[in-house]
């Protein structure tokens, strides 16, 4: 999937945005060539360190939030396809609903300590039916 359809309402028009995306990922570890790296701030570790790992290891395009330091956006050098996004992780999980197209209809989430498995039977029997 090209990468300006992928980014949905941002608007990009830049001949960079017509790269081929092979996959998402918000882990730098698990990015493989093609690949959209998502750089995001967690409660513990900032994704941004992590963007040289990410091309390294073949990302074709970066997705940072708005705090992002000019610094990081200028060592990604010219041409190099850069998303700045002022919510990250909701553009990451509207990008990740166009590149899996086809999700269910209906979803369902078993959680707690005990009886999910007799739970997740049942409503497979329900939606089976």
């Amino acid at each position: 999937m090209l990468l300006k359809d992928l980014a949905g309402e941002q608007v990009l028009a830049a001949p960079e945005f017509e790269t081929e995306i092979a996959g998402l990922s918000a882990d730098s570890r698990t990015v493989s060539d093609g690949f959209l790296f998502a750089a995001l701030k967690g409660a513990t570790s900032d994704g941004t360190r992590f963007i040289e790992d990410a091309r390294a290891a073949g990302a074709s395009a970066v997705l940072v939030g708005q705090d992002v330091s000019a610094q990081t956006l200028e060592s990604l050098g010219d041409g190099f396809p850069v998303i700045v996004s002022d919510d990250p992780r909701r553009t990451l999980a509207l990008m990740a609903a166009r590149f899996h197209a086809d999700q269910p209809e209906t979803v369902v989430a078993v959680t707690g300590t005990s009886g999910k498995t007799s739970v997740a039977v049942f409503a497979r029997q329900i939606f089976a039916a």
